[in-house]
């Protein structure tokens, strides 16, 4: 399989392995800051999802999806996501650099996604690498999933209200399933 990149105006996707999709992106806080916004559910509901995470290795993951907290944004009717919790289990945590744990344990899927934080300027390179997706049909749905959270997360970073999250949804979504068909 040929490694692919798609950038965007302000990071990249990249399918690193047939079962493995990279995202990076700088954003606009320091680390700390970035880092409440992974594992205070407070803050994490208004990006990706509520519920809790047990810091700690073999920690429960209990996330709660609700993407109408996430952005003020109509959900196109070709998204198909809806309410749903989504365990997992930390496998590492070093904070406020790392955060890995499974994933997609809810429809019988495996996977492992890990969140990396660096200092970058007065910013934070994120690097989210969710692998192991024992399903190929559903890496252009990943790598959707995590644009529109990640565009999400920097809106909230900005100060803003998370408006864009389903702007790209469809026009991604076809871009990836072209290019990275399996």
């Amino acid at each position: 399989m040929q490694t692919t990149t798609m950038r965007t105006t302000s990071g990249s996707v990249t399918r690193v392995a047939p079962d493995s999709v990279r995202l990076e992106r700088v954003l606009p806080a320091p680390v700390e800051r970035v880092w409440d916004y992974l594992v205070d559910p407070a803050l994490r509901s208004t990006w990706l999802a509520g519920g809790t995470i047990d810091l700690r290795p073999g920690g429960i993951v209990d996330l709660d999806f609700d993407h109408s907290r996430v952005t003020p944004d109509a959900q196109p009717a070709s998204s198909g996501f809806e309410p749903h919790h989504e365990p997992g289990t930390v496998v590492e945590c070093d904070p406020p650099h790392l955060l890995s744990y499974t994933w997609g344990e809810l429809w019988g899927l495996s996977a492992l996604v890990t969140f990396q934080l660096t200092p970058d300027g007065e910013g934070t390179r994120l690097v989210i690498l969710h692998s192991q997706v024992s399903d190929l049909s559903v890496i252009p749905d990943v790598a959707t999933g995590w644009s529109g959270h990640i565009d999400a997360l920097e809106d909230k970073l900005r100060g803003g209200d998370g408006t864009g999250f389903w702007r790209n949804f469809d026009a991604l979504h076809d871009r990836y399933a072209r290019e990275w068909a399996s």
